[in-house]
């Protein structure tokens, strides 16, 4: 009995184990460093046969260009991801729209990967939105981001959102009504 846990220890210890790793970011910081971010609605999931590195590539039909706007206005693209989660693999619903950041290789394979900021659409808060909409994250790629903005406020509750303006930044908070709803917007 003790040589079976000692082989189980030793076992255990030698183990490899491989696993994606990544902390969120920032929307607008992912944005930034970024290669393209589109809105897009799934279309397919092929398996390439290929590295599990991009096992897999889905179709999709690109709804809207908020970074790096193609010359040739193409409207459907493959995008490469790993097979796997644990190989920071995106796991994409056929059917449904996304906005996906994600980089180019070579000039020409684009690819998305977990750490980066792909989201269905409609979990996109309404502040996200509207940043994607007017341009706030692409036209503020050189504000950094302070994600330790904290708002000390003895009696009122906010909704904090992180932002960077150009040649200002700070929080923007929402102010939140008896219920926690969020009623108006402010900027310190």
């Amino acid at each position: 009995m003790k040589t079976l846990v000692i082989i189980c220890l030793m076992v255990s210890v030698f183990t490899f184990s491989e696993a994606c790793s990544c902390i969120g970011g920032h929307p607008q910081r992912q944005f930034c460093d970024a290669d393209f971010v589109i809105r897009a609605r799934i279309l397919g999931r092929t398996l390439t046969g290929g590295p599990t590195l991009q096992g897999v590539y889905y179709t999709v039909m690109i709804r809207q260009y908020y970074k790096r706007e193609p010359r040739t206005g193409r409207r459907i693209q493959r995008i490469y991801t790993a097979l796997h989660g644990t190989s920071c693999g995106v796991s994409f619903r056929i059917g449904r729209e996304y906005i996906i950041a994600g980089f180019i290789q070579n000039n020409r394979r684009w690819s998305a990967q977990l750490c980066s900021w792909n989201v269905e659409t409609t979990s996109l808060t309404p502040f996200q939105r509207k940043a994607l909409r007017n341009g706030f994250y692409r036209n503020n790629c050189f504000c950094e981001i302070n994600a330790a903005c904290v708002l000390y406020e003895a009696e009122q509750k906010y909704c904090l959102e992180i932002v960077a303006v150009a040649n200002f930044a700070g929080c923007m908070h929402q102010e939140l009504d008896r219920d926690g709803r969020c009623l108006k917007i402010k900027i310190l």
